[in-house]
């Protein structure tokens, strides 16, 4: 039997599909933090009690495990399949290496590090696309409903990462003389970090060699 392919995208809004379908039964919060968390540490198992202390701050250890196991018990009752790719053990959990998947974080990710192979072999067409992938795929920041400090230092890694994508790509954009669409990656530049001033000159001199010179003095 074939199995399914499940693809998880924690880029912006949480979304879960099973051959091409969404599932919409994982609603809640707490569980879409549970399977953004095993999937984003899918390379080794992972503690019971640390993932319960991360999640439960403010419990018991033994509360705190408690409410994994309801969290467990919730998640097999809204998605029967879960075991299919989720090991749970006694002491972990872990994502089953075998399990037919994709995360856009990684698939950003990977994106991004073509990026990087494409600049260091001169490659401006590859460049270009691997970067335009990338941008596409980081759909906003990682998992923004998830409140929990484990997910703030990837979430601020990623969004620096995007942001290096999108410099990149102004400039490619710029280089092309396509100043249009280097334009809609600088403002999507300009929302990402608001208050980082090379932005606001990229757009003032694109403005001007579009032959926009108004708009450049409104920014």
């Amino acid at each position: 039997m074939v199995s399914s392919l499940l693809q998880i995208k924690v880029l912006g809004d949480f979304r879960l599909i099973r051959d091409n379908e969404p599932v919409m039964t994982v609603g809640s919060i707490r569980l879409q933090s549970l399977l953004a968390y095993l999937a984003l540490h899918r390379g080794a198992p992972q503690s019971r009690a640390h993932i319960a202390a991360l999640f439960w701050p403010d419990s018991s250890e033994e509360q705190s495990l408690t409410n994994l196991r309801h969290l467990l018990h919730e998640l097999r009752k809204v998605l029967p399949e879960s075991e299919s790719f989720i090991h749970v053990e006694n002491r972990s959990l872990s994502w089953k290496l075998g399990a037919a998947m994709t995360l856009d974080v990684s698939e950003f990710e990977r994106a991004r590090a073509e990026s990087d192979e494409a600049m260091r072999r001169a490659d401006n067409e590859g460049l270009r696309r691997t970067l335009e992938r990338a941008v596409l795929l980081y759909g906003g920041d990682l998992l923004p409903t998830c409140t929990q400090e484990w997910i703030v230092p990837d979430r601020e890694r990623l969004r620096r990462e995007c942001a290096v994508v999108l410099q990149r790509l102004v400039c490619v954009l710029e280089d092309a003389r396509d100043y249009t669409a280097a334009l809609t990656q600088a403002r999507r530049l300009q929302q990402l970090e608001p208050t980082h001033e090379a932005t606001y000159c990229a757009m003032m001199r694109l403005h001007v060699l579009a032959g926009d010179r108004a708009a450049a003095l409104q920014v």
